[in-house]
């Protein structure tokens, strides 16, 4: 065997300060895991070979006594936030949605004070129906529009 044989190639890397890099001799976090492949879909796999109606796979982040959650179970994709705060969703460097922990989604607020609270302009092709009124068609309206004041 020669240095070029690939039993001899390095794949792991434990630093002295307990870090750990796959792919990388120099691992700048606990664990790097870094790859060379335009499929991006073998960088980490976490799997769960037990089929049973209750088996999940998925991903548990802790932060002093708060927990959360990537779950895969079946066909069903979750986001898990155990405590009561936010869920917040960032393109940009800048948060574009916020779905509050009483479940109020807001788009362009922090602070979503209803079911859907939308800051800024809309755009709303199809059919648009708010309990008995229905606009639609450019803006054709059937029903009854009330506008309060209050």
């Amino acid at each position: 065997m020669n240095s070029t044989d690939e039993s001899f190639k390095e794949i792991m890397r434990i630093k002295g300060n307990g870090n750990v890099g796959i792919g990388t001799t120099n691992p700048s976090n606990p664990l790097v895991v870094q790859g060379n492949d335009n499929n991006y879909l073998k960088m980490l796999l976490i799997s769960n070979t037990n089929t049973g109606a209750n088996a999940h796979a998925g991903i548990q982040m802790t932060q002093g006594s708060n927990t959360g959650y990537i779950i895969q179970q079946g066909t069903n994709y979750w986001l898990w936030n155990n405590a009561n705060g936010p869920m917040i969703f960032v393109t940009n460097g800048t948060k574009k949605m916020t779905v509050g922990g009483d479940g109020n989604v807001g788009i362009g607020t922090d602070d979503p004070k209803a079911k859907l609270h939308v800051a800024g302009d809309e755009n709303v092709t199809g059919r648009l129906t708010v309990g008995n009124m229905v606009v639609q068609n450019g803006g054709m309206i059937q029903g009854k529009l009330w506008i309060s004041k209050s």
